[in-house]
């Protein structure tokens, strides 16, 4: 239940648990569920992510997805 309340919205995996195992539950359920197991989760999980400054010298990479930035001109040269 919990696995399938991440993959999409509540009231569209109860459809999801009842078509492959045959269960019935209502949106508000999993919703309980997936919370209840959510906080779990966040107890076990650090708080405080230490990261190391990067040095001068490095180079750091960046990506967005589907950020429809132009990369080349028109006339197809970068």
């Amino acid at each position: 239940m919990v696995y399938s309340a991440q993959l999409d919205s509540y009231e569209n995996c109860n459809e999801v648990l009842e078509k492959y195992i045959d269960i019935k539950v209502s949106a508000s359920q999993v919703w309980r569920v997936a919370n209840v197991y959510g906080e779990e989760v966040g107890k076990t999980i650090s708080e405080e992510i230490v990261l190391t400054p990067c040095k001068k010298e490095e180079v750091i990479y960046g990506m967005a997805d589907g950020s429809m930035i132009f990369t080349r001109r028109r006339d197809g040269r970068k």
